[in-house]
């Protein structure tokens, strides 16, 4: 059996021109090209064709290659002003006597006036790393929609060739032949 003619990964884009599906017809923007070199754009794509958006997210007939990632759920920290005030509480109900024996048992929780506490170092967040850009979502047919786009292909193939050969054969003779 002959080797494939281009590889069974596509990339999704959409097309300044609209057409119909390849698989149900209705009309769509999106489109799948081969994805040979890496760069669909390229005029060097072999197969194309219209691809609705239903079908891209069906995966009887697509299958994602490089899936885009979740969005990672932020981290929220609970609020730090809850802390303080029941240290302020604490320190209210314990009187002068208790409030020497705190500053004297930890200095560096207390400001450098020596009333107000100082605040809680909160954890320092990791900054949210910018999301690399995965480039197009690629993808692979389905065996059978693929054996189809394959044959597609070659029949497209044989037809030029057969318009070439039809060009070197010589051609009919546009009179009749002269009686003797």
């Amino acid at each position: 059996m002959s080797p494939a003619p281009f590889p069974n990964v596509y990339v999704l884009r959409t097309a300044a021109k609209e057409g119909s599906c390849f698989i149900c017809s209705k009309i769509t923007p999106s489109l799948l090209l081969t994805a040979e070199t890496g760069l669909a754009a390229t005029p060097a794509a072999k197969d194309w064709f219209y691809c609705c958006p239903a079908h891209a997210k069906d995966p009887t007939a697509l299958t994602c290659l490089n899936p885009p990632a979740p969005p990672k759920p932020a981290v929220v920290e609970p609020p730090p002003a809850k802390r303080n005030t029941t240290k302020k509480t604490t320190k209210a109900k314990k009187g002068d006597e208790g409030e020497a024996s705190d500053k004297a048992a930890s200095p560096e929780k207390t400001d450098s006036s020596g009333s107000n506490p100082a605040p809680v170092e909160e954890k320092p967040t990791l900054p949210s790393a910018p999301s690399e850009p995965q480039g197009p979502l690629k993808y692979a047919l389905h065996r059978s929609l693929y054996y189809l786009r394959e044959s597609q292909y070659q029949d497209k193939i044989n037809h030029q060739k057969a318009l070439e050969m039809a060009k070197r054969f010589p051609s009919v003779p546009r009179s009749l032949p002269k009686p003797r």
